[in-house]
């Protein structure tokens, strides 16, 4: 099942319309919905103090996406954006997966990233951008970190 979701540009929370669920920013861990909890993978806790979920089969802004869910002290703190793809893309292909998802974030929160692929909410940063040395994209919301 593809659920829909939504960034509230007020409050940096996720909306997952045809659920019925909005997963507030920095909710607990065990607060999960149960209809996301559903759509998610298992757990990952390598205890480092962060508990990782990940939310396959989303759409966001009609684009096939992922999410990686990042708990730290048990608190939503972190979200990491995917385009569904290859597994080990070309540069090319994360460049364009940054100018898709750029697109993306700017159209859902009505903001630029601007040259530096970032921008600051009362809520958050939201960030999209490529790291050569990396070779990956890199796209997603710090709550914890202002």
């Amino acid at each position: 099942m593809v659920s829909a979701f939504r960034i509230d540009p007020p409050t940096g929370h996720l909306v997952f319309p045809q659920l019925g669920v909005t997963l507030e920013r920095m909710s607990q861990w065990k607060a999960m919905p149960e209809e996301l909890r559903k759509l998610a993978g298992p757990d990952r806790d390598k205890r480092t103090g962060w508990i990782w979920r990940s939310i396959s089969s989303l759409e966001f802004q009609s684009h096939s996406v992922g999410l990686m869910l990042g708990y730290r002290s048990e608190r939503l703190e972190t979200l990491y954006f995917s385009l569904a793809g290859p597994a080990w893309p070309t540069e090319a292909e994360c460049r364009q997966e940054v100018q898709v998802l750029t697109k993306a974030m700017e159209a859902q929160l009505g903001v630029s990233l601007g040259t530096r692929g970032s921008a600051k909410f009362k809520w958050g940063n939201v960030y999209c951008s490529y790291d050569p040395k990396g070779g990956f994209t890199s796209a997603g919301i710090n709550y914890g970190f202002r």
